[in-house]
């Protein structure tokens, strides 16, 4: 690699080395807390599958009892989470707060169809002058088709697209500028439509091709995508399988998603649950080998660097994923 590496780097001045170092250190720092961030979420999924974890309480559960979030274990639902109570009386289990309401009344000797009428009182909406309104919930709207503008809890709005053909999605990262996500939405638009022009009639087709790809990043390179896939068939409206941003993953679990529903008479909740879990693998693999090269690259660089301006390489080791790198080298 250092030798195809070097043809690449020799031409290129100090300047766009250096902006090459800073660009490629910071993203080491996104891939390697992309990778911690998912072996966190996956300890977590552990812990909660093998134990219940208790979690902040609904509004309207009664003074003393404790909610528990379960994970389940099996079935369409695999990996979900629901809701269990407890009361400092000795009940548990109990799957509403309604339930816990009245249960915790009769604990404490009150009539509970009075308590059950108080806490659906309590329930009623709040004046409009008496809402918090940093309890709202950022607001998704479409400004048009496959451009969404998100606003957020201070007024101000970013953008994103998403675009969709045949069951093979790709949405954009978020920018502050509307103008620039015109510019994507015209970009992924062309490359929809003439990727639905190259597949009339051929139906096993890949939704995007590798040139494809190239030119929408050589239309908008500062454009980040991810791709996943989204099937349908017989019971199973919403097959979606991992969100990633390598096209080459994306494209394999396309194909993948494709050939279970084709070759198969019937699709059962096994050979979803197996096909996910391959592509999640296949995901983490490639992110992996991804990091290890951008590691690689950035010490490359780094040496040519040092080198060109006759100063010693001094190796680092990597940074921490939690403290985010300098911008320059």
């Amino acid at each position: 690699r250092a030798d195809l590496w070097g043809g690449l780097v020799s031409e290129l001045s100090i300047a766009a080395l250096e902006a090459m170092a800073s660009l490629l250190k910071k993203s080491n720092y996104i891939h390697s807390r992309k990778a911690e961030l998912r072996q966190a979420q996956r300890q977590e999924q552990q812990e909660q599958q093998q134990n219940p974890v208790e979690v902040t309480a609904p509004d309207g559960l009664p003074e003393g009892w404790k909610a528990w979030k379960h994970t389940y274990k099996s079935g369409k639902l695999m990996g979900g989470a629901y809701l269990r109570f407890s009361s400092p009386y000795g009940h548990k289990h109990i799957q509403t707060v309604r339930s816990a309401v009245r249960l915790d009344a009769e604990a404490r000797g009150v009539d509970p169809d009075a308590a059950e009428r108080q806490w659906h009182q309590s329930k009623q909406p709040c004046t409009k002058g008496a809402e918090d309104k940093r309890s709202q919930p950022s607001k998704v709207v479409s400004i048009q088709k496959t451009l969404y503008a998100t606003v957020n809890k201070d007024g101000s709005s970013s953008y994103t697209v998403r675009c969709n053909w045949k069951c093979f999605r790709i949405a954009t990262g978020t920018t502050a500028s509307l103008e620039q996500a015109v510019d994507w939405h015209i970009a992924l638009n062309e490359a929809k439509n003439a990727a639905l022009k190259r597949m009339q009639g051929n139906d096993l087709a890949v939704p995007l091709t590798q040139e494809e790809y190239f030119q929408l990043l050589r239309t908008e390179p500062d454009m980040y995508l991810k791709f996943h896939s989204n099937f349908a068939t017989g019971s199973f409206r919403n097959i979606l399988v991992c969100c990633t941003d390598d096209w080459n993953t994306a494209i394999a679990s396309y194909q993948k998603n494709q050939r279970m529903i084709l070759d198969s008479p019937m699709v059962t909740q096994a050979m979803v649950s197996e096909l996910k879990a391959r592509v999640q693998q296949e995901v983490e693999e490639r992110q992996a080998v991804t990091l290890q090269l951008l590691l690689e690259m950035s010490q490359f660089v780094a040496q040519t660097l040092c080198r060109r301006k006759g100063t010693p390489y001094e190796p680092r080791p990597p940074s921490s994923p939690c403290k985010r790198p300098a911008s320059s080298v």
